[in-house]
């Protein structure tokens, strides 16, 4: 029952359900057990069986395991507060007063960092040269070869940029929904269990569906346009900074390996349906949980995507510019880090064009892009993972970190 004395009824949506199966990776997150979640059953016509159980982490109702009171129901029906595991581990935690919420809650976290940590492992094998960053590619030209980079830095008039073709194919998929949603309905098992119900129930549901996938269109159509105008405007900088050809070159293939992680992240939220089962893309690419400015989790933790993409494991949050009030924070490698701070925090040219101000025209304010200039900024301080770490002078605090 709730704090009004009404009971709270278990109610999760496709997409919570979806989330939870991503991160689960098949396996029930009580530690060491191997039970897969969907499994293969003994049936001739090959069909499946599922035998997860969603557990809550803080229970639904009083005489439930780990309740609390003073939660919404739609909290307690979230993501963040539910977690899939085998019948009989969802029983042991409910059954010993042992596991408590911190308790539970720490087992999915764990569960989660082991499922991306095996999936970056097996992505690592699969990727190949030919990845997205690389193809953000410049207008009527594949690679951006010293002549396209003289006709983009010197041009007077805007132009425009071709993704790479896996991206282009999931875009026109979220499009055409956009545009008519009916093919996800008819695809989703949701729906049909719903019309079974009522055609006011369905029609529910389909409302659902269709502001999540309209949500998803519209992060992605703003990511796109924003990368539109930001290259225009990157690209003018370069020109006004008379940069040489060949650092101009390296700086658009590195704001074109941000951009497109830009859009890649954005079209991350987006959940097909496939066989009947929830299908992600680019699940591939694993960036930093903290929701902030920086791609790739910190020093000492390394980054296999961002290896993937740039050539490094190990990244800092930086803040870099003048002191004392003049500064902005970016993300740089922590090998090319090492040689600014050993040098009393002068930072070169490459690492400003190539790093810091890739970053600042797509992540950071406005003003940023004009007030900071090569000849003027230091890397001010660093910072790992551990946030309270300060590092700006003295010994390296991530020795270990190679590469």
């Amino acid at each position: 029952m709730s704090d009004s004395g009404e009971t709270k009824r278990r109610n999760y949506s496709l997409f919570t359900r979806a989330q939870l199966f991503a991160m689960s990776g098949n396996h029930c997150a009580f530690p060491g057990c191997s039970v897969r979640l969907v499994q293969d059953s003994a049936a001739a016509d090959g069909t499946r069986i599922m035998v997860a159980e969603i557990a809550h982490i803080i229970g639904l109702n009083p005489t439930a395991a780990r309740w609390q009171a003073g939660h919404k129901e739609s909290f307690l029906n979230s993501e963040d507060n539910l977690v899939l595991m085998c019948p009989t581990h969802h029983s042991i935690i409910d059954k010993d007063e042992s596991y408590t919420v911190e308790r539970v809650r720490g087992m999915k976290q764990s569960h989660i960092d082991n499922v991306e940590s095996a999936m970056v492992q097996r992505a690592r094998g699969e990727l190949t040269a030919d990845r997205e960053y690389n193809l953000l590619q410049y207008k009527n030209s594949t690679e951006p070869t010293e002549k396209s980079v003289n006709e983009i830095v010197g041009a007077s008039t805007p132009f425009g940029i071709q993704y790479s073709e896996r991206i282009v194919t999931v875009l026109q998929i979220l499009e055409g929904l956009d545009r008519d949603p009916s093919p996800y309905f008819a695809k989703t098992p949701a729906v049909a269990k719903a019309e079974q119900v009522s055609r006011a129930h369905a029609n529910e549901v389909k409302a659902g569906f269709t502001a999540d996938i309209s949500e998803w269109w519209r992060r992605a159509r703003w990511v796109i346009k924003a990368n539109e105008a930001d290259i225009v405007t990157f690209r003018q900088r370069l020109h006004d900074d008379k940069v040489n050809i060949e650092l101009a070159r390296e700086a658009m293939a590195a704001f074109a390996r941000f951009a497109a992680l830009r859009l890649i992240r954005a079209l991350q939220r987006f959940i097909d349906i496939e066989n009947g089962q929830p299908k992600l893309y680019f699940e591939e690419y694993v960036f930093s949980k903290s929701g902030g400015y920086y791609y790739f989790d910190l020093a000492p933790k390394q980054s296999d995507t961002g290896y993937s993409v740039f050539g490094f494991r190990h990244y800092v949050d930086a803040r870099v510019g003048r002191y004392p009030n003049d500064y902005e924070y970016a993300m740089l490698p922590l090998e090319l880090t090492r040689p600014a701070i050993a040098d009393n925090g002068r930072g070169n040219a490459e690492l400003f064009y190539c790093w810091v101000l890739p970053q600042i025209f797509l992540i950071m304010r406005d003003e940023s892009r004009h007030t900071l200039q090569v000849d003027n900024w230091r890397v001010l301080l660093c910072r790992g993972a551990d946030r309270e770490r300060e590092w700006y002078h003295g010994e390296d605090p991530w020795p270990s970190c190679i590469g």
